[in-house]
């Protein structure tokens, strides 16, 4: 199975104006009580360094994800506004 991407109208019109590039990593994230997981952060914008990258066209805007890829599952990523900022919000799968 390969990791699914589904981007929301409103994230697929905010990254035409950024140059139609999204980049999809793992972050590692803390828990109260110990432990931590890789969550899926979004950025609306290349990666610097396309090395270490997989890239996809997804709705025409160029998606790279950070290797490796989680080999099933869902990514939504959503636009989230709060007093007028904007930030792109993702759900889904955990990168390892």
């Amino acid at each position: 199975m390969t990791l699914k991407i589904h981007l929301a109208d409103e994230t697929r019109h905010w990254l035409a104006g950024k140059d139609a590039a999204l980049t999809l990593r793992g972050s590692l994230k803390h828990g109260c009580c110990g432990g931590g997981a890789r969550v899926p952060v979004a950025e609306a914008s290349a990666p610097r360094e396309t090395g270490n990258y997989e890239c996809r066209t997804v709705d025409g805007i160029k998606v790279y994800l950070e290797r490796p890829v989680p080999e099933d599952g869902e990514l939504t990523v959503r636009v989230e506004s709060l007093f007028g900022f904007r930030r792109l919000f993702v759900e889904g799968a955990e990168f390892s």
